[in-house]
């Protein structure tokens, strides 16, 4: 009904009246060991859940879904296309995620479920997800892009040289980011043309958003990459 309500992770969730329970395990903590120890989870899903690398993806299994995605590292001290992977398994009663570290956009529904905005359904959530892994990522492109905008600025008004260091930083950082964006775009449209009960029509719109949003992120991406070449080309022209 759009209200949620904090549980102890100890205690077996109640799946019986209404609504569905989100499970949220981060592996350093010392109860998440224990907890998956007794959740007797089919095998397949804890590994792909716990698996030390993992690329976007996403896999029918049964009646619900292992999905993993990414989102771009907002930690302090860590470099935003460091992307912080998520790990969901998801059925109509209850999401499962698992985290290796901190990431915001998990944070923002947790916060939005406890301030009287929760989610409504798996679905819900899960389109509410995508969404903020993409408001998450668009400020970090953007600022790439104005980054290689000062530096195209400096090579051709040749007031200074460029600073080739800063012109390999801003290549590196969108390879990085583009590696994981046209992995999770396409994720997310495997998790749409599977027929799941528990997508309803509004949660196939929003990741439907999400994927367009996730696509122009990486068109961007590769146009950064390839300017960012083109300024090489022109800064090793300028020394010769």
């Amino acid at each position: 009904a759009g209200t949620a309500r904090e549980g102890d992770l100890a205690q077996t969730p109640d799946l019986s009246a209404k609504g569905f329970c989100w499970i949220h395990l981060v592996q350093n903590d010392p109860q998440t060991l224990s907890w998956l120890d007794q959740a007797n989870l089919d095998p397949i899903v804890r590994q792909a859940i716990t698996a030390d690398e993992t690329r976007p993806r996403c896999t029918q299994f049964g009646e619900g879904a292992i999905l993993i995605l990414r989102g771009v590292n907002l930690n302090d001290g860590e470099r935003p296309e460091d992307m912080v992977s998520v790990r969901l398994w998801i059925t109509d009663r209850m999401i499962l995620s698992f985290g290796l570290r901190s990431l915001q956009a998990i944070s923002d529904l947790q916060t939005a479920s406890v301030s009287a905005h929760a989610s409504k359904s798996p679905g819900d959530l899960i389109g509410r997800l995508t969404q903020r892994l993409a408001d998450r990522a668009e400020p970090t492109v953007a600022a790439l892009n104005e980054q290689l905008d000062d530096l195209e600025e400096t090579l051709l008004g040749a007031e200074k040289p460029a600073n080739p260091a800063s012109l390999g930083d801003v290549r590196r950082a969108a390879i990085a980011l583009r590696r994981y964006m046209v992995p999770q775009r396409d994720a997310l449209t495997t998790l749409m043309i599977e027929d799941f009960n528990w997508l309803a029509r509004s949660d196939l719109a929003r990741l439907r958003e999400a994927s367009d949003r996730i696509t122009l992120l990486a068109e961007n991406l590769d146009a950064i990459r390839d300017r960012a070449q083109i300024l090489h080309d022109q800064l090793a022209d300028q020394r010769s």
